[in-house]
């Protein structure tokens, strides 16, 4: 059970989600932004971002910056018709600018152009990223679902230590991230989906409602895509995970987000 020992959440942790929501719902959606480009496809969407989680991971960065620089190179791709042989450039690039908002990570152009294999100079890098900057406007507040799903837990000013459920919430949302469909889905539908299904996983459906119900008494949840969402990423995650150890996504199957919701708001 989730405990509630004393109120963890302060006005200033309010404000802050106040502030990311404001900022999310303001942002265009994205759609299908590859439709347009015939030369980046799908896969090659993917190898990048799976390509940039990796080296992200192994310089050590925050599941926030890998989100953010996956989320700046969607932007790009969906405002500028991107030719193939530069894509590896446009993530680099990204990967660059979301460490240098997000960490203290000592990134320099020699490490990118190293970790590109030599394939674009000092002088594509810095020009990349000024064009890129300017396509963003010169603002890099674009809300994470790791950032998100902290906040909406939080929120709540329940006592409880979040550590192990927001581990798994990351691990399902970088699914989100890294499937270039499943990316399309906004930040705040991929973080709700993926707290949802880890609470589903330990055990948690008693907080799960509590907590679902709390959020749509604060937030106009939109129910047909939440659900759409988690339909898509357990159908990946079912498709994804050799037979033997499919039983543990039953608990992900039980019933619909529209049906839950449905009893929910009856209860």
């Amino acid at each position: 059970m989730i405990s509630k020992r004393e109120r963890l959440v302060t006005d200033w942790s309010s404000e802050v989600l106040t502030y990311l929501l404001e900022i999310e719902q303001k942002l265009p959606r994205m759609g299908n932004f590859l439709r347009e480009n015939q030369e980046i496809e799908v896969w090659m969407h993917d190898k990048l971002v799976n390509w940039i989680v990796n080296h992200a991971e192994e310089i050590g960065a925050s599941v926030e910056t890998i989100q953010l620089a996956i989320t700046l190179i969607n932007r790009f791709l969906s405002q500028v018709k991107t030719k193939k042989a530069v894509l590896q450039l446009v993530g680099i690039v990204c990967l660059m600018v979301a460490l240098k908002f997000h960490e203290s990570v000592m990134y320099t152009l020699e490490h990118a152009v190293l970790h590109t294999s030599n394939m674009y100079r000092k002088e594509d890098i810095q020009t990349t990223e000024l064009f890129a900057l300017q396509k963003f406007g010169w603002t890099l507040s674009f809300p994470t679902a790791a950032e998100l799903s902290r906040q909406l837990l939080y929120v709540t000013g329940v006592e409880y230590d979040f550590s192990k459920i927001l581990d798994r919430s990351d691990a399902f949302a970088m699914i989100c991230y890294t499937d270039y469909y499943l990316s399309q889905f906004s930040a705040l539908v991929i973080a709700i989906v993926s707290v949802i299904c880890s609470l589903e996983q330990h055990g948690q459906n008693g907080f799960r409602n509590q907590w679902l119900k709390f959020l749509n008494s604060k937030i106009e949840l939109d129910v047909a895509e939440l659900d759409e969402c988690k339909r898509s990423l357990v159908r990946k995650l079912y498709r994804e995970t050799p037979d033997p150890h499919r039983n543990k996504l039953q608990c992900l199957l039980q019933e619909s987000l529209m049906s839950l919701m449905q009893a929910i708001n009856q209860s």
